[in-house]
């Protein structure tokens, strides 16, 4: 029955509907009326009356009425796409492949009469024409293929793998670290915010719920011994700062594979960010705590065992504020340590409350205090008897979140994703205003816009112009001229070369202020207005609390030379 169902599901989408063997199957009518058969269609229809069962020496006539039409048997051709589709059914479902199919029916059965005799009033009802014979039962299935006993993965068949959830089955929040032996990688530990603990010993295929006999079950952090995969370290209290979250008690272990843990003290270190074993030494252990979320406290920073786990010093505190976000052992030198400290508060809301407006930056369900001065890298090459902080090519200002990781292959490469107060802001703006835009082509620095009124368009600088030096330091490169000018300041020049088609060309530009700024008004420093008068300027106007009229300098005056040279026009001496 499990065999005919199939048939039926897969068949109704090419358009046919299969019945159950024994069953009567219906057919479209062709034009002529075909009459009733028996189960074993002979080759001819009978002479006698289709309702009534034929003489067991009753033999078929040698021809049809002249009115009957030759009968169709649907079996051949079905047959065919019922082979075709339980192939398919036997690669989709294992259970139906190993399914036997009974046999057909003895001819000498009841179940070999013809439908007319078992259900006479039932066919009594039906026009003759609606029966057709019933497929006789095909045999057993083929066997199913045999795997091959290795098979070769091409690594382009990993594109086509999706990541899928594994378990646990219910909610279990989120996943705060991951851990798997590096000697026996289908051991995996996976620790959970609020959930406990859980242990798979073959890739993540089952997993088993472990720490339930604990005082706490927000994990922060776990970490295996390289020596000894028995030994698994549980630092409690999950890392994430956010608006729910669970604190722990310190630190445990175990030493039989998950079955027992034993409690080894940092009580008060409330979360705990990161765990790291000396791989030469298991006995001595690294503990970053970020203590108390929202609140101060002294148990943070960077806790050491050499006794595993039976005494603790702290190693690196920098004040009751700042607490350990991640530590990297380096691959070399289990004495080499980075740790990233994180000063950051939480208060009692779940983010920045009613209207108060928020700092750049800041999303509303950060920390009240995400940044601070606290923070940054530090690193010891002593194994914690000194520290230094990072600061050569890091963020200049406060510091918030930081991850840390070290490449394996390349000992001296380490990398750090920093959160800090300018994070979104990008580079200042510039302070002093050339008004030329370009971009790179083909090879090329050319100047694509030049900004009506700008110092550049003032200067002559055309659009498709090609820039090939400035300030005598030649460039094949757009940002180089971008890089020049912001270390330059308003009323400074820039000296820039261009060729314009076969002609040279070189310009001397004074930078103003950024339009729309109060830069811009510095670019009229002498604070005159007069009337050039051969080689002399009369001062006509003065303007009040100007250069000119802090000096002393009055209408009617005549400026005779400047910086002992005659002073030119007076256009070029206010942009001197």
């Amino acid at each position: 029955m499990l065999r005919n169902l199939s048939r039926f599901i897969c068949l109704s989408c090419f358009g046919l509907l299969v019945v159950p063997s024994g069953s009567a199957m219906s057919q479209e009518p062709s034009p002529s009326p075909a009459p009733q058969a028996p189960a074993d269609p002979p080759a001819q229809p009978a002479t006698e009356p289709p309702a009534t069962e034929p003489p067991a020496t009753s033999q078929p006539a040698t021809e049809p009425p002249a009115t009957q039409a030759p009968m169709v048997d649907p079996v051949a051709p079905t047959e065919k796409r019922l082979e075709a589709i339980e192939k398919l059914l036997e690669q989709l479902s294992t259970d139906l492949a190993a399914r036997k199919v009974p046999q057909a029916p003895s001819k000498t059965s009841e179940d070999s009469k013809p439908s007319a005799e078992k259900s006479p009033e039932k066919n009594s009802e039906r026009p003759a024409n609606d029966l057709v014979p019933t497929p006789r039962p095909r045999g057993e299935r083929a066997a199913a293929p045999k795997a091959p006993a290795s098979v070769k993965l091409e690594p382009s068949w990993l594109e086509e793998i999706k990541w899928r959830s594994i378990g646990p089955a219910n909610m279990s929040g989120r996943i705060s670290d991951i851990a798997v032996h590096e000697k026996d990688t289908s051991l995996w530990w996976i620790a959970t915010a609020s959930g406990g603990l859980l242990k798979s010993t073959n890739h993540g295929g089952s997993l088993q719920h472990q720490f339930d006999r604990e005082k706490v079950v927000s994990i922060g952090s776990i970490a295996t011994d390289p020596n000894n995969k028995e030994v698994l370290w549980v630092g409690t209290g999950e890392i994430n700062p956010r608006n729910s979250v669970s604190y722990g008690n310190g630190v445990y272990k175990t030493i039989d594979g998950g079955k027992t843990f034993q409690h080894l003290g940092l009580d008060r270190s409330y979360q705990i960010a990161r765990i790291l074993v000396d791989p030469k030494n298991s006995d001595t252990v690294y503990v970053g705590a970020a203590g108390r979320l929202y609140g101060n406290n002294p148990e943070r920073g960077v806790y050491k065992t050499t006794d595993g786990g039976k005494t603790w010093q702290q190693s690196l505190f920098v004040d009751d504020q700042t607490g350990v976000i991640d530590m990297a052992m380096s691959p070399t030198d289990p004495n080499t340590i980075v740790v990233a400290m994180w000063d950051r508060m939480r208060d009692g809301f779940d983010s920045w409350p009613g209207t108060v407006p928020k700092p750049d930056g800041v999303d509303g369900y950060d920390p009240i205090r995400k940044w601070g001065k606290g923070g940054g890298i530090f690193r010891t090459t002593d194994g914690g008897t000194n520290w230094t902080k990072i600061s050569k090519g890091l963020p200049p200002g406060m510091t918030g979140r930081i991850g840390l990781d070290w490449q394996l292959h390349s000992p001296n490469a380490l990398v750090a994703i920093i959160d800090c107060e300018d994070i979104g802001k990008g580079p200042p703006p510039f302070a002093a205003y050339l008004g030329l835009v370009g971009q790179n082509i083909d090879a090329k620095a050319m100047i694509t816009q030049v900004i009506t009124d700008s110092p550049g368009a003032k200067a002559g600088v055309q659009a498709g112009d090609q820039l090939i030096s400035v300030d005598g330091t030649n460039l094949v490169e757009f940002d180089t001229l971008l890089e020049t000018l912001r270390k330059k300041r308003v009323g400074q020049r820039v000296s820039i070369a261009i060729k314009r088609g076969d002609e040279d060309k070189t310009f001397d530009i004074l930078l103003t202020g950024r339009p729309g700024t109060a830069a811009q008004a510095t670019t009229v420093s002498l604070g005159v207005a007069g009337e050039d008068q051969e080689e002399k300027i009369l001062v006509q106007r003065v303007s009040v609390g100007g250069s000119a009229g802090k000096a002393g300098v009055k209408i009617g005056d005549v400026i005779t030379k400047v910086d002992g040279q005659a002073p030119g026009a007076l256009q070029a001496l206010n942009e001197k």
